[in-house]
């Protein structure tokens, strides 16, 4: 499983829940983390962060856009 090269069940069920999956909720520093390495529209969907930042709205190419979130998560 050196390098992530092995496709088996775990990847399918992977895959199958990002297929369904409408948007996602993240908190700031996961975003800090992935924001440098993740490839554009990762996630496939509208993406919100919780932070305690302005910051305007980060478009990628597809269908990935992340917000940020500074009012809380209501």
């Amino acid at each position: 499983m050196e390098g992530g090269e092995e496709y088996g069940p775990d990847s399918q069920l992977i895959e199958a829940v990002f297929a369904r999956t409408g948007a996602y909720i993240m908190g700031k520093r996961m975003f800090e983390e992935g924001e440098v390495v993740w490839p554009e529209d990762l996630f496939g969907a509208p993406v919100f962060v919780l932070t305690h930042e302005q910051r305007a709205p980060w478009v990628q190419q597809g269908n990935t856009t992340f917000y940020f979130v500074n009012d809380g998560i209501d």
